[in-house]
C-alpha cells in the first residue's frame, strides 16, 4: 500500500472506535464485564479486534482466509505466538476444503466469545454453530452486509438465550447491491449471557 492509502485506512479503523460508531466492537466492555479467556476473531482482516484483546485473554483463534491479511497477521502477532492461532479457513455453513463450521472447529476447544465480520456469511455461520453458541458467553456480530442480517441475527441470538443490543446509529450504504438504492443498516449486534 502507498503511504496515503495506509493513512486513510488507519483513520477509518480509528473512526470505528468512536463510542458512537455503529461498527464499534466495544472491547473494553468485554474485558471489564466478563472473564473472557478464549476468543474467536472470525474475519479478522487487519486483526484490530484481536490486537485489542490479546493482552487480556489466554488464546485468540484468528480466522482469516485472505492470504495477504494472513501474512500480515502472522507478523503483527509474532510476539504472541503462544496465545494465537491463525486459521486460514472461511467459517460458515459447511465443512469442506477451505470452509469450516463453528461447531466442527470448536467441538473440543474452549471458547467464551466470538466476534464475526465475514462479509455476509454471518447468518450461515450462526445457523451451523448451535452447539458453539450454547457454550459461549458473548457474541459480537456484524449485521450490515445483507438487508435482513440484523433481524435474522437478532432472532438467532435470542433463540439461543442471548440478551442482545445493537451499537448506536446506522451505516449508510449509498448504493445497495441487493436493493439497487441507498439503505441504512444496523452495524453490530452484541449477544450476552
Amino acid at each position: 500500500m502507498k503511504v496515503e492509502h495506509i493513512k486513510k485506512y488507519v483513520s477509518g479503523i480509528l473512526q470505528q472506535e468512536d463510542i458512537n460508531s455503529p461498527h464499534k466492537y466495544n472491547t473494553q466492555r468485554i474485558i471489564n464485564n466478563y472473564n473472557i479467556q478464549y476468543v474467536a476473531d472470525i474475519g479478522a482482516a487487519e486483526g484490530f479486534f484481536a490486537l485489542d484483546v490479546i493482552d487480556y485473554v489466554k488464546k485468540v483463534y484468528i480466522f482469516e482466509c485472505d492470504g495477504e491479511w494472513a501474512e500480515a497477521l502472522e507478523k503483527t502477532f509474532s510476539p504472541y505466538t503462544e496465545k494465537i492461532e491463525i486459521i486460514r479457513k472461511y467459517v460458515g455453513g459447511e465443512d469442506k476444503e477451505e470452509n469450516i463450521t463453528l461447531d466442527r472447529f470448536f467441538e473440543n476447544l474452549p471458547l467464551d466469545c466470538i466476534k464475526a465480520d465475514i462479509e455476509g456469511a454471518e447468518v450461515s455461520m450462526l445457523n451451523r454453530g448451535g452447539q458453539t453458541l450454547k457454550k459461549i458467553l458473548l457474541a459480537i456480530i456484524c449485521t450490515y452486509h445483507r438487508q435482513n442480517d440484523a433481524k435474522d441475527i437478532y432472532n438467532i441470538l435470542q433463540k439461543e438465550g442471548f440478551k442482545t443490543s445493537f451499537t448506536p446509529g446506522y451505516i449508510l450504504f449509498l448504493y445497495d447491491k441487493e436493493l439497487g438504492e441507498p439503505w441504512l443498516r444496523r452495524g453490530v449486534i452484541t449477544g450476552e449471557k
